[in-house]
């Protein structure tokens, strides 16, 4: 029977009485492991003394705090439960709410407080001094609560102890590298069946920080790592793939899946691993000059991305995504999920003009079986204490409902705005490859000069494509128009001159290079892999960018490259490879 299980037995037999507990004051300093028992807070200065430690450089472990509520004898979360699962990897404190909760709170930072009935886990990292809800608030409103409870401040426990490094320097000698089978998952936990015999668990909290299991492992896969005897957790960590195996198979041009990580105004961070992360800037993510990149992804988010550089460092760009893009997302373990999938269409519900909301007049309030009364020996100063308590956790509990309601409608409207932009940039696309516009008919007898009306196209072009702020960083470089460049465009078919000339801004302000839809090459003498280039004796290379894509007539665009300046040369289909 598992120790859970025999715990609970126990208690119901009535064998187990009370939690063993230790004294907070009669832990040493010196101890280089948590207590093995859970303590108990029974002053303020002891109280006092816990937020000391906890604010303290060079703490060894997490503490989880669990608090019991005004008028109650014991926690409505199961202390001995949570020590018995957490083990040697955090201590359990239990601590009453009265003066010796306040001390606590007088003494640790704002927002950083426990009571009340509820628990935190408080890492050794001390995000949570700057940032509180990286030590979020557990509640606890009855003893019915606990099982949930536990789970989650188990979860953050060992989330905690993982960032703290307290799994890294295991003790090779008293774990074994074992084989076996993923049975299935049940919430965060896996279930393997060992190759030996007997069971084993993966814990989500012990794998990859922010990650959920089922991204990881799956019923059937074929699974090795080192067990631990006593907890029989089997630890998979050295089996994920490294961000630089994992994106060793990722070509310039291919399409991927990532996640967002956060996004601001002008850029985009997104994970393609869950150890890397990449910016995108604004330009490689929307050419629409109102766009705010934050208003355009949510974080945890995922997306598609094409990759346009490998190599020391990976690039990535938002805005040359085809609607029917191949996506192929590898797997953090052998024989496993893919990390990321897309989130399947939903389908939009008719909108409906959205009621009022009257006062909150149908939520209960909690039964009287799930909260304690208080005390017939109560005085009056604390049954006042006891009555504010009850209403803010009637409060916390409407406002939770509340919360998870915005939300949910906040998820809506970040689905709706982004389809709207998806079909946005899908007409932008259809319209760039569309004769040419109105706009530029409005202009096609400006000059009587070819070369002088191409110049002043791509410069009308550059002016539109590229928004203001970003000139400066993407001016039009020098170039020259070659003694057969206007007669080539001149007789091209197939393709609207003002898609040309969008292709020549791209080129002169470097974008091309970045644009896996252009595929920026060298020209070379023949078609063997290895053949040089084409170079004039001038010194100048010849290169080809695709004006279209995917049939043997497809144009391209020949240029000379020299220094920074450009002269181009022709525009050819996909089969002539003269400069």
């Amino acid at each position: 029977m598992p120790q859970r299980n025999r715990n609970r037995e126990r208690l119901r037999a009535g064998a187990l009485t009370s939690p063993p507990a230790v004294s907070a004051m009669g832990t040493p300093p010196s101890e280089t492991a948590p207590p093995k028992a859970v303590v108990q807070i029974h002053t303020a200065a002891e109280a006092a003394e816990l937020a000391d430690r906890l604010l303290s450089a060079g703490r060894g472990w997490p503490v989880a705090v669990v608090t019991i509520a005004t008028g109650s004898q014991a926690p409505f979360i199961d202390a001995a439960e949570l020590k018995t699962e957490v083990g040697d990897l955090g201590e359990v404190v239990v601590m009453p709410t009265s003066n010796v909760s306040w001390a606590f709170s007088t003494a640790m930072p704002s927002q950083t407080q426990v009571y009340g009935g509820a628990g935190r886990v408080y890492g050794v990292d001390q995000a949570w001094v700057s940032d509180p809800y990286a030590s979020p608030l557990r509640f606890a409103y009855s003893p019915a609560d606990s099982p949930k409870v536990v789970a989650q401040l188990l979860s953050d426990t060992m989330a905690a102890a993982l960032r703290a490094g307290l799994l890294v320097g295991d003790d090779p000698h008293s774990t074994t590298e074992h084989s076996g089978v993923v049975q299935g998952l049940i919430g965060e936990r896996a279930i393997v069946q060992l190759d030996h015999g007997g069971q084993a668990t993966i814990w989500a909290e012990l794998t990859v920080p922010g990650i959920a299991l089922e991204q990881l492992v799956r019923a059937g896969q074929p699974i090795t790592g080192p067990l631990d005897p006593e907890s029989r957790r089997l630890d998979i960590r050295h089996a994920i793939a490294p961000a630089e195996e994992f994106l060793r198979g990722y070509a310039p041009g291919d399409v991927v899946l990532v996640d967002v990580a956060s996004a601001d105004e002008g850029s985009v961070t997104v994970r393609p691993h869950p150890s890397m992360v990449v910016r995108i800037p604004r330009f490689l993510v929307t050419d629409n000059p109102l766009d705010l990149v934050n208003e355009l992804f949510t974080a945890g988010e995922v997306i598609l991305a094409r990759v346009i550089a490998v190599g020391s460092r990976l690039e990535l760009r938002l805005d040359d995504i085809d609607d029917d893009a191949h996506v192929d997302t590898p797997a953090l373990l052998p024989g496993g999920p893919p990390w990321l999938t897309l989130p399947a269409p939903r389908v939009a519900a008719p909108i409906e003009p959205e009621p009022v909301e009257e006062p909150r007049a149908d939520v209960p309030p909690p039964p009287t079986a799930t909260i304690a009364g208080p005390p017939a020996t109560m005085h009056d100063g604390a049954l006042g204490t006891f009555h504010e308590l009850l209403s803010l956790r009637v409060l916390t509990r409407r406002q939770e409902e509340e919360l998870t309601r915005t939300r949910t409608k906040l998820a809506g409207a970040m689905t709706k705005y982004r389809k709207a932009e998806d079909t946005r940039r899908t007409l932008q696309k259809k319209l760039k490859s569309r004769p040419a516009a109105a706009e530029t008919h409005d202009y096609s007898g400006a000059f009587n000069d070819p070369e002088e009306q191409f110049r002043f196209e791509v410069a009308l072009a550059w002016a539109r494509r590229i928004p203001a702020d970003q000139k400066p960083e993407l001016p039009l470089g020098p170039y020259i128009v070659g003694p057969r460049f206007v007669a080539s465009l001149a007789a091209t078919e197939g393709i609207s001159r003002a898609k040309v000339v969008d292709v020549v801004v791209e080129v002169l302000t470097g974008l091309a290079k970045t644009s896996a839809t252009r595929a920026p090459h060298l020209l070379r003498i023949n078609g063997t892999g290895g053949s040089p280039a084409r170079q004039r004796e001038d010194g100048a290379v010849c290169w080809r960018v695709a004006l279209q894509q995917s049939s043997p007539s497809a144009r391209r665009l020949h240029y000379w490259a020299l220094g920074e300046t450009i002269e181009l040369s022709r525009i050819v289909t996909h089969d002539d490879m003269e400069p």
